[in-house]
């Protein structure tokens, strides 16, 4: 059987939200750990990758886009050497 790697995640939190989030896990009967795991695929399975993939190539194109609109403008407004 092979085994799966698992990797630690660790965040900071407000106390109040850690002191809730301990109650939740305490009232279903499982580790707090089990409880991240469960919220973690949860929002995992409801998220449609593949709109975020998209929105991230748009934002990535538009931004190259951009720079080279921002290159083209400044190499325009350099005076040429022979008109020196």
């Amino acid at each position: 059987m092979e085994r799966v790697k698992k990797r630690v995640v660790q965040a900071r939190v407000e106390e109040d939200l850690a002191s809730s989030f301990a109650a939740i896990a305490d009232a279903k009967g499982v580790s707090e750990s089990e409880l991240l795991r469960q919220a973690m695929q949860d929002m995992v399975d409801s998220t449609d990758i593949q709109a975020i993939e998209i929105q991230l190539r748009k934002s990535v194109e538009d931004k190259i886009a951009a720079l080279a609109l921002a290159r083209k403008s400044k190499s325009r407004s350099k005076p040429s050497s022979s008109s020196v």
